[in-house]
């Protein structure tokens, strides 16, 4: 059981310690992204390693949060104004 522990405490601090050195070296608005679209990756990894279903809700929560993601990327950005 410690061996358990301690493989989810090391990858859950290796996953923070990467995405910490991410976003020195990239941008934070793609930082934050990647961390707000890991929930979307969660059931398929469950299916993948836990052999979980992936029910119909699972399917829209995951679609619905890779609309706001793909909104939040192709958001318009201010244009310059020309004199």
């Amino acid at each position: 059981m410690g061996w358990v522990l301690l493989l989810v405490f090391g990858v859950t601090l290796g996953g923070y310690i990467f995405w910490f050195k991410a976003m020195e070296t990239g941008s934070t608005f793609i930082g934050s992204l990647t961390y707000f679209i890991k929930p979307a990756l969660s059931p398929f990894m469950a299916l993948i390693f836990l052999n979980e279903a992936i029910t119909g809700r699972i399917l829209l929560g995951v679609l619905l949060l890779l609309i706001g993601a793909a909104v939040s990327l192709h958001k318009d950005k201010p244009q310059p104004v020309l004199d």
